[in-house]
């Protein structure tokens, strides 16, 4: 079809398809009168070629589409599976085998300092919960009013050295507290 109708009217049948400029800018790109475009929009030869163009843009564009909702969706299985994997060695740690909850994995463990006391504080890891729900959600296409922010997780670290658990309190082996 594209043999049929000349270069000018290629170009102008092309932005047309593209859906993105009026009449008068099409011309002006292409240097043509704005009438002269109308003229040609009474051709069938060049009606037909804007349909085949549009068809083919909307095809495109509807493939590529499909193609990144499949990488999203592919980075996101990526990373819900790897927060999982935390959640299941959390829950297989010994030291949260006796802390109730600690078996689900949801707990994170923090430490807080009182002069040269180390206390282990246990929380639930809310923000690994709301990541992951966020994850969820996206991933089925529904829009969460808390979008997931991967960079907002945050791992504790014990501090250096041993700890000892004592009557739920935790010290740094060799400290004042402990013989």
């Amino acid at each position: 079809m594209k043999s049929h109708i000349k270069n000018q009217q290629e170009q102008a049948a092309q932005l047309l398809a593209e859906g993105r400029y009026q009449y008068a800018e099409i011309a002006e790109k292409i240097g043509i009168e704005v009438r002269t475009l109308y003229k040609w929009r009474a051709l069938s030869t060049f009606t037909e070629r804007v349909s085949q163009l549009s068809s083919d843009f909307q095809k495109r564009s509807w493939s590529l589409g499909i193609t990144r909702k499949y990488y999203r969706i592919n980075c996101l299985a990526s990373v819900h599976s790897k927060l999982l994997t935390v959640i299941e060695q959390r829950a297989e740690d010994p030291d949260m085998q006796n802390v109730p909850g600690g078996k689900t994995g949801l707990l994170v463990k923090t430490f807080k300092v009182s002069g040269e006391m180390v206390m282990a504080e246990y929380a639930v890891d809310t923000g690994l919960i709301r990541v992951n729900v966020g994850i969820s959600s996206d991933a089925n296409g529904v829009a969460s009013t808390n979008p997931p922010v991967i960079g907002a997780l945050n791992f504790v670290t014990p501090p250096p050295g041993p700890v000892v658990v004592i009557s739920g309190k935790a010290a740094v082996r060799g400290s004042a507290h402990i013989n």
